[in-house]
């Protein structure tokens, strides 16, 4: 047994961060607090274009999708969008803005009721899959990954309290995003302001 040194406490991003199961259901987002949240997966052009985080063969397959409710994010109307991350824009992909509540598991309702916004990471076979075969796919979920803990990291500096959904039935959402057939969801994100001082374990859990 080798007892490692510890130096000091880690950033408060990472030692802060917790799953945020409710929601300020009250006050929207504001457009700069999810104009920058989002900004974390934008390109970066500099001698050549960057991300903040790291992908399999510098591939980028992950496409990712948001979804607005009704009134919750300022300036930005409700329906689903692509996230353009060369411009950082949203593109308006469907107006649809009823809830798509049933689509959550029982347990994860609640949670989808009471946040302002969903993301949905949404992997492109075409463009992973021709240099690395079926192992894209698996490429691609550690990508989805350290998308969902660098959005994490960010949410945390922005006060903004974010879920990762487990299971959901993405057979309408696909409809919804109108994907493709080589387009899959890997993951879901539940997202939205925190209550004000609600730091209470039945509000937040690792």
């Amino acid at each position: 047994k080798i007892q490692l040194e510890t130096s000091g406490a880690l950033p408060d991003i990472i030692q802060k961060r917790r799953s945020c199961r409710r929601f300020d259901m009250k006050t929207p987002v504001s457009f700069a607090t999810f104009s920058n949240l989002l900004s974390s997966l934008k390109q970066r052009k500099e001698d050549k274009i960057l991300y903040n985080y790291a992908s399999a063969g510098g591939l980028y397959p992950i496409d990712v999708f948001v979804y607005v409710k009704p009134r919750r994010v300022e300036g930005v109307k409700a329906g689903f969008y692509y996230f353009n991350p060369a411009d950082h824009s949203l593109v308006l992909v469907n107006n649809i803005d009823q809830v798509i509540k049933d689509d959550h598991e029982l347990i994860n309702q609640d949670i989808f009721a009471q946040s302002a916004f969903s993301v949905y990471l949404v992997y492109n076979a075409r463009a992973s899959m021709p240099k690395y075969g079926a192992a894209g796919y698996f490429y691609a979920c550690i990508e989805a990954g350290i998308i969902t803990a660098t959005l994490n990291m960010v949410a945390e500096d922005l006060n903004v309290g974010l879920c990762s959904i487990g299971h959901m039935n993405f057979e309408e959402i696909q409809t919804f995003l109108k994907l493709e057939d080589h387009q899959v969801i890997l993951h879901a994100i539940e997202g939205g302001l925190k209550i004000d001082g609600a730091a209470a374990e039945n509000l937040y859990f690792q």
